[in-house]
Order: C-alpha cells, then sequence, then structure tokens
C-alpha cells in the first residue's frame, strides 16, 4: 500500500483469518485515512517496515470517535493488512470501547461496516470469535446480537478478563448463565455490568452478582432477588438502575436498597403501576442525592400526555418531599444538593410544584412529560434550582430548622 509516508505495506500469507466475505475489509478502512490506493511492493524487508509508533498512531486514528462495533470491524480489517502491523495493531488502548454489534440503527456509509451487517450470524460469530482471541488491552467491552454466544463471551474473558472495568451485553439470546459467570470470575476490576433481555441467562443471575464484590454501578430489571444479591454482595455501589413491573418487586428492592450505605444515584423506571404515597416516602428515606423516577411508557413515547398514564400523582410528590425533608433533619450529614428526575409523571400539578419549592436545595429537576404544569409554576422550580446553584457555588448550606405549617425544612 502506497502511503504518503513513503513506505509500503505487502499482504503476508498468515494475514488473520477472517471469513472471506471480510477479506477485503482492509481496502475500505484504509481508504478512510487516504493513504492512497492498495499496491504490491517489491521493496526489500527493510523498506516496508514503518516504525511501531506510527502503526499505532494510525490505529489509535482508525478508531477515533467510531461506535464500538465499527472499532471492531476496522481494527480486524487494520490487523489483517500484514504481520506487522497485526503485532502492533492488536493492542488496543484502554480508553477504546470494543463492541462486538455492529448493531447501531443508524445508517452506515462505510462499505465494510455495510458487508458485515449483511453476514449471517454464524459468519459472524466466528468474526467475533476471531477479533475476541486476537484483541487485548481494551477495559470496555459491549454484546449485542444473535452472533454474540458463550463461545465469544468465554475468548473475551480469557483475553482480557482481568482488565476489564465496563460490562454491557443487550439483546444476546445465545448468552446463558455458564459464559457470564466465567466473565466475572476474569474480572475482578468489574465496576459496570449492564445485562439487558438475556433470554437464556436468567436462572442463576443472583450468583453472578455475588461474584461483582467490586460493582460500584448496576442497572436490573425483573425480580427483586436481583437487587437483593447486589445489596448483599456489592458494598461499593454507588448508583442503582432498576425497571421495576411489580409493586411486590418494589418493596422487596426498597428494603434492599437500604442497606447499601455508599449509593448516591437512584433511578427507578416504573411499569403499569402508580407509586404510593407510602412508597414514595420511604423512597425519600433512601441517602440520594441524585433521584430519578421517570416512568417506563415516557422512556418508550415521551409525547404521551394522557394522565392515566402518569406513575406518581400530587400526594405522592407531597410524601417524596417529606421523606427527603424527614431523612435531612435526622442525618444532618445526609444533607447535600439535590437532583430530581420525575419524567412521565403527566398528572401532576400545582400542588405537586408547591411541594417541591419545600426541599431546602435542589440543583437540577427534570419534569420532561409532566404537561400539567403550568408556564409559571415552571418558572418557579426554574427559579428554585437557580438558587440551589447559586448557594452551591457560594459553598453556603442551607440551614435545618423546622416548621409546624409545612413539615419539612426551610432556608
Amino acid at each position: 500500500m502506497g502511503s504518503p509516508l513513503g513506505a509500503s505495506c505487502s499482504e503476508t500469507p498468515d494475514s488473520l483469518p477472517l471469513d472471506r466475505q471480510c477479506s477485503d475489509l482492509a481496502a475500505d478502512a484504509f481508504a478512510r485515512l487516504n493513504f492512497g490506493p492498495l499496491a504490491t511492493s517489491n521493496s526489500g524487508p527493510h523498506e516496508v517496515h514503518l516504525p511501531d509508533a506510527a502503526v499505532r498512531a494510525i490505529a489509535s486514528y482508525l478508531v477515533q470517535n467510531e461506535p464500538p462495533g465499527h472499532a471492531l470491524v476496522h481494527l480486524l480489517a487494520f490487523c489483517g493488512v500484514c504481520k506487522q502491523w497485526r503485532n502492533v495493531g492488536h493492542e488496543v488502548n484502554p480508553g477504546v470501547c470494543i463492541g462486538f454489534d455492529v448493531l447501531e440503527n443508524t445508517f452506515c456509509s462505510q462499505s465494510s461496516i455495510q458487508r458485515f451487517r449483511r453476514l449471517n450470524p454464524v459468519a459472524k460469530e466466528e468474526v467475533f470469535a476471531s477479533a475476541a482471541k486476537l484483541l487485548v488491552g481494551y477495559t470496555e467491552v459491549t454484546f449485542a446480537g444473535e452472533a454474540v454466544s458463550d463461545r465469544v463471551i468465554q475468548a473475551v474473558a480469557e483475553r482480557v478478563g482481568s482488565k476489564l472495568v465496563k460490562v454491557k451485553l443487550n439483546k444476546a439470546p445465545q448468552v446463558t448463565d455458564a459464559s457470564l459467570c466465567a466473565l466475572v470470575r476474569a474480572a475482578p476490576l468489574l465496576q459496570s455490568f449492564v445485562a439487558e433481555e438475556l433470554d437464556r441467562a436468567a436462572g442463576s443471575f443472583g450468583n453472578i452478582i455475588a461474584k461483582l464484590g467490586s460493582l460500584t454501578d448496576i442497572e436490573l430489571d425483573g425480580p427483586a432477588v436481583n437487587i437483593k444479591a447486589g445489596a448483599l454482595h456489592c458494598p461499593a455501589l454507588t448508583r442503582v438502575s432498576y425497571l421495576v413491573g411489580k409493586k411486590g418487586d418494589l418493596d422487596e428492592a426498597l428494603a434492599a436498597l437500604m442497606s447499601i450505605r455508599e449509593l448516591k444515584q437512584l433511578e427507578l423506571i416504573v411499569r403499569n403501576f402508580v407509586l404510593t404515597a407510602d412508597e414514595l416516602r420511604v423512597i425519600g428515606m433512601l441517602p440520594v442525592a441524585d433521584l430519578r423516577l421517570d416512568s417506563y411508557v415516557y422512556k418508550q413515547q415521551p409525547t404521551l400526555s394522557r394522565s392515566s398514564y402518569s406513575h406518581v400523582d400530587n400526594e405522592g410528590v407531597k410524601a417524596l418531599v417529606d421523606g427527603i425533608c424527614t431523612r435531612w433533619c435526622l442525618h444532618n450529614a445526609d444533607m447535600c444538593p439535590m437532583k430530581l428526575s420525575l419524567c412521565g409523571a403527566t398528572a401532576l400539578t400545582h400542588d405537586a410544584v408547591s411541594a417541591l419549592l419545600r426541599l431546602p436545595v435542589l440543583t437540577e429537576l427534570d419534569i420532561g412529560g409532566c404537561c400539567r404544569i403550568t408556564a409559571m409554576d415552571k418558572m418557579r422550580l426554574v427559579a428554585k434550582v437557580k438558587a440551589g446553584r447559586e448557594m452551591l457555588e457560594s459553598g453556603r448550606r442551607p440551614q435545618v430548622r423546622m416548621n409546624s405549617r409545612f413539615p419539612g425544612l426551610l432556608l
């Protein structure tokens, strides 16, 4: 391949063995770099060798600002050019996320990605298995799609498991508990583990969580036993996101969340039921500074405005504020800038706004989809958030004092 750097590189017999349909990925990948057309060089070995530093720089540029799945395909094409580039380029920078998916919904004009997407699942799995055995050095990985198998996940665990910090699995129906257990056993540094819609990996997910002692961030749905396992075995948890569809699961989850001492961020995505005042009062007592109580319906279709879809009502907001204020009165040390989200609460009106204004300090508020809140009330909430941010910037703290007319804290 001729290049402005005055060097060329010829294909070697021991190039990376990929599926035949992906053999020309290199040409497309390097066309993006404007290195000129591929060519066969008759020069001696000393003339076709680029400095390793230059090869690493090219590899870094190749995956810059690329989605995780695209980065994997480009790196495989890069490693398939010649032996030297494979030996140098197989080591990925730790900050790069590698994705065994290429399932982004956005249109991609790169022909290499388009051809890869057209491969059948068996061919994709072969490519993924080759990549899992070759690439090393990355600390973040995503898996998605039917081409992700136990074989691929186990290969990743063996190759880079000891360095993994973030793992995400989504819509991978072929994955089972066995490979997930192998992955988490091989990843002692794992901090973020997201698993969604894994049809065959539901039997012993609590056992998987039990092996993630250093986990700090978790997103779960399904039965509350998973939250209970996280609370029991992951003492370092600071963020929990839970999609809850049953009241019984919520009650069990709240009891478990109370025992997580380091919890700072909580997201509860409510599906198919309304949070009661008692439940919201308990939620307000949780020692979190960032609380997101969003509706599943809003997540799916933000434009729906019927009040019957609301997961929180005015009385619930009053109870939530009471819980937060009571906690701050009992534990002054827990008082901190509050971030709150009530997206999709279409039933909220002026009464809910009045309750929110009782919070001692509010630095962020998201009321997307709360269509019954008037413009004037929205301005009052904006002023409340602005005052909270100014207090935070000035270093002042809200003062604790009770009021008989309005139970809670006042500035």
